[in-house]
């Protein structure tokens, strides 16, 4: 299985055209939201699904960014790369899945996420797993970002 280089969340990844290097702009430590109070609307306000969001958010695309390292027995053998975001109490707020060959000897996966979730305060953890081709899932990695929720 490849070896985890670096595995980091930030706000952009931006690309080298002359000789394709990664470079990584606003990486994330964590936020600080403000609570909102809840203020009760009209009675004819429309309520249900795509009115009222779920659990609120940082609106903020961003991405988690992983360099991998190709082992000698990894040669043109398929993996997915399955990155996780978990909520101070323990619940998934997303699960992406990349697959990809080790075709050269680095490679470099970058998953892109709209908003942030901070409906809890504490570490969220960003997790990283990496699937080979036997189809065993092993954790690689944790990344804490850290929110932290005030009162207006």
């Amino acid at each position: 299985m490849p070896s985890l280089v670096l595995f980091v969340p930030c706000e952009r990844v931006a690309l080298d055209y002359v000789d394709s290097s990664a470079s990584l702009i606003g990486i994330f430590q964590g936020f600080t939201a403000t609570k909102i109070p809840k203020i009760d609307g009209p009675a004819d306000v429309p309520q249900g699904p795509g009115y009222l969001v779920k659990e609120p958010t940082i609106p903020i695309r961003w991405c988690a960014f992983s360099l991998w390292r190709k082992l000698p027995d990894d040669e043109n053998k398929g993996f997915e790369q399955v990155v996780q975001l978990l909520t101070p109490s323990g619940k998934e707020s997303f699960n992406i899945s990349l697959s990809f060959k080790m075709e050269h000897k680095f490679h470099r996966n970058t998953a892109y996420v709209n908003n942030f979730p901070v409906g809890e305060a504490g570490d969220y953890l960003l997790r990283l797993f990496l699937k080979g081709p036997e189809g065993e899932l092993l954790e690689k990695a944790v990344y804490p970002i850290s929110v932290e929720v005030v009162l207006p």
